[in-house]
């Protein structure tokens, strides 16, 4: 087990601008969490999702590499399950959030979402596409559901990765709220703290609800 903590750190990234509110989408839809950004001179997206983006959400696992899909859902998959998909735009936007990223031409390029787990604790997971990995992208979507799970009252996210996938390893490691890295075989849970300042006061029992958290 490797244990790190970063109380000090600096934010991880500035906060995107946010987008002209328009009218709500769906009744409790938050809409103050659509946001925009530029990367690589290209602006995206991020929103949390609705109904109508299950389509571009299978269309986009589909369009992941067999590579990415097995990292991601530690399977070999090739698209996702009817139930999989409703449990990914099935949100009620508190205790269950989705991030959807979109590029210009309106196709998905990225996906996350945190469901808590109990006591203040959320599990995450996402998945970039193919041709935006190394870009940053992945940062920035945690960031985003970073964000949306403070305004809800969480306090830690919980991620279990295959120790293969060294690219998500790394980003969590840089995460300045990372307080636990456990390996369990092929697996790695990792346990961040949405706080950095609070990074060293994270109470034991929060930590005893990720590590117990389904993968």
């Amino acid at each position: 087990m490797r244990s790190t903590t970063h109380p000090s750190g600096p934010a991880l990234l500035p906060r995107p601008a946010p987008l002209r509110s328009g009218p709500e989408l769906l009744r409790g839809h938050p809409v103050h969490r659509r946001s925009s950004v530029v990367v690589d001179g290209q602006r995206l997206e991020l929103r949390p999702v609705v109904p109508s983006d299950l389509d571009g959400i299978d269309r986009f696992v589909r369009g992941l590499s067999p590579r990415s899909r097995f990292l991601r859902f530690h399977a070999a998959v090739r698209r996702l399950s009817s139930g999989q998909l409703a449990g990914l735009v099935d949100v009620d936007h508190h205790d269950r959030e989705t991030v959807v990223v979109r590029d210009t031409s309106g196709a998905v390029v990225a996906l996350g979402q945190y469901a808590g787990v109990g006591r203040g604790v959320a599990e995450l997971g996402l998945a970039v596409a193919d041709d935006w990995h190394r870009r940053g992208l992945a940062t920035r979507v945690v960031a985003w559901l970073a964000d949306a799970a403070r305004e809800e009252g969480f306090r830690a996210f919980t991620a279990s990765v295959l120790a293969e996938n060294r690219a998500a390893i790394g980003l969590f490691d840089r995460w300045p709220g990372t307080v636990q890295v456990e390996r369990h075989g092929t697996a790695v849970e990792v346990l961040l703290c949405l706080d950095p300042y609070e990074a060293t006061a994270l109470p034991a029992a929060a930590a005893a609800d990720a590590a117990s958290a389904p993968a």
